[in-house]
């Protein structure tokens, strides 16, 4: 039998009259049916990765996006600490204000003199209807500051520091003493809830408020308390009167300023 190196492939159109052959070797037949195959492959490969590309952009241009929202957000709340931060320094402008008020009211002089000019800008304490949630965050912040401990509870000398040692103090002094004559008014440094009143040898008469929010102030060596436990007291609110009641030699106030129970020095702390 002979070697048949050739293959015929014929090809009949229909409704043709004639037909025609071509002779193939075989290795012509199997290269072209793989080139098929290839081609066939190539394009499956190109539509495969058609898809993936535009995913991918698709995926890219959501990214994008979020990365807009996000940097969108960030200048929104740096707006908001920019805001934040000059309301502070407004309420620092007032409570100074508010103190030379108190200094000066007896001497009779015209207080308008010793308004801070930026306190006239009443227009900056006006939240803009067009910001909601920042008139929201300003009123929650205000009202988280509202139970951080600010200032003395009276105007007076300070005869002991915190954490000084020698003289009476025996260990570090967990507080400041500040010195004012007997009946004087003591004020609550922050809003809070009256924890403890009583009377013991070493702060006397005394009111301990914790401000929930781990901070807690004790107010010792009052002549007479004017709250009891329980009560709710905002800033500024009269708690007692000054006095010399348990281990002092002299007329003042032991004022101690606590968080998560350890004493901390009222002039320097920087728990917020």
């Amino acid at each position: 039998m002979p070697h048949r190196k050739y293959i015929s492939v014929v090809f009949a159109p229909e409704g043709a009259q004639r037909s025609f052959a071509v002779r193939l070797k075989r290795w012509q037949l199997i290269g072209i049916i793989a080139i098929i195959f290839l081609g066939w492959m190539f394009l499956f490969a190109g539509i495969v990765a058609g898809i993936i590309f535009a995913h991918s952009m698709n995926r890219q241009h959501e990214l994008i996006a979020e990365n807009g929202r996000l940097r969108e957000a960030l200048v929104r709340a740096d707006t908001l600490r920019k805001e934040l931060d000059e309301l502070r320094a407004m309420k620092s402008l007032m409570e100074q204000a508010f103190l030379v008020a108190d200094r000066k009211k007896s001497s009779g002089m015209n207080l308008q003199s010793y308004t801070p000019t930026a306190m006239n800008r009443s227009s900056i304490f006006v939240l803009d209807s067009r910001l909601p949630e920042l008139s929201e965050y300003l009123q929650n912040q205000a009202r988280r500051e509202a139970y951080i401990p600010i200032g003395l509870p009276a105007d007076g000398v300070i005869s002991a520091k915190f954490g000084e040692t020698g003289g009476v103090f025996k260990k570090p002094h967990s507080g400041i003493d500040i010195v004012v004559p007997s009946g004087t008014l003591v004020h609550s440094t922050a809003d809070g809830i009256v924890a403890d009143t009583g009377e013991n040898k070493d702060y006397g008469i005394y009111v301990e408020i914790d401000h929930l929010n781990g901070y807690r102030t004790i107010y010792g060596h009052l002549s007479k308390a004017n709250v009891s436990v329980g009560d709710p007291v905002k800033r500024g609110a009269v708690i007692g009167y000054s006095g010399q009641t348990g281990k002092t030699i002299h007329p003042h106030i032991h004022y101690e300023l606590r968080y998560d129970k350890k004493p901390i020095d009222p002039f320097l702390k920087k728990i917020k």
